[in-house]
């Protein structure tokens, strides 16, 4: 709520910076009209003091009336714009909402089922005999974890998505074979994600 707010005031200041340069820009086109008046009026008068008087008086009258509609109508730009923000933001959090309903379908659970069990195939029973095979393992790993997370985001909340993509604290374990740092932390981040995908094939389809 509280960053809700701060948008709000953001916006604010956008929309008073605009009426602003709106303004501004208006009276310098009025002024640039006005002073075309004083070059006409002193083109078509003999009498240079008086052409130039209503010169002044054009130019002050026009300048006057430019302020006062621009003070009359700021309010009801600053409104409009204000209420359009609001809109947006709306439509921003409603999008959002939905996003975070999103329910797995049993077509995006089968995929997910498959996706662990090429991932049980190709990484955590993969043969790992020397240096060229770990370097092996770190791309399928990689690429798995790529097809994986689109398919999260694509398809299941976003609670389910983040549980699974960001494991946190992974405590340690030792796996047979080749002793390599690489591969016995790619085990491990694939161990625990099995469990979370697991966990959430069990929950069923929700849509």
């Amino acid at each position: 709520m509280r960053d809700y707010f701060k948008y709000e005031i953001e916006v604010a200041r956008e929309i008073v910076r605009w009426e602003v340069d709106v303004t501004k820009k208006h009276i310098a086109k009025e002024l640039i009209g006005a002073a075309g008046t004083v070059l006409a009026a002193l083109a078509f008068q003999r009498d240079f003091v008086e052409a130039l008087y209503v010169g002044l008086v054009a130019l002050a009258a026009i300048f006057l009336l430019t302020l006062f509609f621009a003070a009359v109508l700021a309010p009801f730009r600053l409104w409009q714009r204000h209420n359009l923000a609001l809109e947006l933001k709306g439509r921003e959090l409603e999008e959002q909402r939905a996003r975070n309903e999103r329910r797995p379908t049993q077509d995006a659970l089968d995929t997910l089922a498959e996706l662990l069990s090429e991932g049980i195939h190709t990484i955590l029973n993969a043969a790992v005999l020397n240096q060229r095979d770990v370097n092996r393992l770190v791309e399928v790993s990689e690429d798995w974890n790529r097809r994986l997370f689109a398919h999260l985001d694509a398809h299941f909340p976003r609670a389910d998505a983040l549980l699974i993509q960001r494991l946190g604290t992974i405590q340690p374990r030792q796996f047979p074979g080749l002793p390599d740092p690489r591969r016995l932390t790619i085990l491990s981040h694939f161990s625990r994600r099995e469990e979370l995908i697991r966990l959430v094939l069990t929950r069923g389809p929700r849509a």
